[in-house]
């Protein structure tokens, strides 16, 4: 990591202990400096500096591992979830642990024995990580990715949880089966009821944040659980379209329309596509940004999802004319 340097090493690469004084490198943590061009909010730059500083049988974990997971796993999305933003903050009794500042800090499993000193960039989470629960991604030590997910389940506020749990497992990092295996395995650790209830709510199938955010609104709205992203196809075995959430029974739809969605001609084709399903006798409730934004946002939602409901369970005309298969 030439970008990053400790205290020790600035003379060696020409860079005078006065230029950190007169603040032209950036401090990333105690004794640790980025050159210029780095910056301190920088996801990436945040992990590098924790992994400079630890110790024998300490290693990086929660979201920081999570996101050299996937960022080896899927380097071109742009639907990144382990930004490393504050609300992503593990559960935590402490509020101190939540955090203020606009980054979350980066976790690191450590012994109890271990002389690791927590910081403004990093926690130091007393937890023991095994021969066989760590691994190295881009030359830095993490947990691997069953012990990554395992602790973000028990460890995150469940929205998030379940988030970070469906994109591992989407990607293919992580077998659901593993994570719950693990869990039932690990009596008496902290957060392991937490954990159990994010792995009831997992579902690899969702391929965005947002996907899997609506499935949580529709869960909590007390409706039964959706297949994600299904293909619908008529009587006839032809195309019609494939959905981000569906209740295959009654036939009601949940559609996230992300930015992408508001060009005219994208709008045209989302029409065309509502009235397929529709003719279909299926009965589509769209969401937006908007409908996630605020708990009062979210709540309105939820009221069209169960006035749909209610809609196709008294259609008197209601024939179930659609068939689905996965994606």
């Amino acid at each position: 990591m030439p970008w990053l340097l400790r205290t020790a090493q600035l003379g060696a690469h020409r860079v005078s202990r006065a230029a950190a004084t007169r603040g032209e490198l950036v401090s990333m943590m105690h004794g640790i400096w980025g050159l210029p061009g780095v910056l301190a909010s920088d996801a990436d730059a945040r992990i590098a500096a924790a992994a400079l500083r630890l110790v024998p049988d300490c290693v990086i974990g929660g979201w920081a591992a999570a996101r050299l997971f996937e960022r080896a796993a899927d380097p071109d999305s742009e639907a990144t979830v382990f930004t490393g933003e504050a609300w992503y903050e593990h559960r935590a009794q402490d509020r101190r642990d939540l955090g203020e500042t606009a980054c979350a800090r980066v976790m690191v499993c450590a012994p109890r024995a271990a002389r690791l000193r927590p910081g403004e960039h990093v926690r130091v989470f007393r937890s023991v990580v095994r021969a066989d629960e760590w691994t190295v991604v881009d030359g830095i030590p993490v947990t691997t990715p069953v012990r990554t997910a395992f602790d973000l389940a028990r460890l995150w506020r469940e929205p998030a949880a379940v988030v970070a749990l469906d994109r591992l497992i989407h990607l293919g990092v992580v077998d659901l089966t593993e994570i719950r295996a693990l869990t039932v395995a690990r009596h008496r650790w902290r957060g392991r009821p937490s954990a159990l209830q994010v792995l009831d709510r997992v579902d690899g199938g969702a391929e965005s944040p947002q996907e899997s955010a609506l499935r949580m609104l529709w869960l909590d709205a007390g409706l039964p659980r959706p297949r994600c992203n299904s293909v619908v196809r008529d009587p006839d075995g032809a195309f019609v379209a494939r959905v981000d959430l569906l209740d295959p029974e009654l036939g009601v739809v949940g559609e996230y329309d992300g930015a992408h969605h508001a060009s005219a001609e994208r709008r045209g084709d989302d029409a065309r596509r509502q009235q397929a399903l529709e003719e279909l006798g299926l009965v589509v409730v769209r969401a937006t940004a908007t409908d996630l934004a605020t708990d009062q946002a979210a709540s309105a939602w939820q009221r069209r999802l169960r006035r749909a409901y209610r809609r196709q369970r008294v259609r008197p005309d209601h024939v179930r004319r659609w068939h689905v298969t996965p994606l």
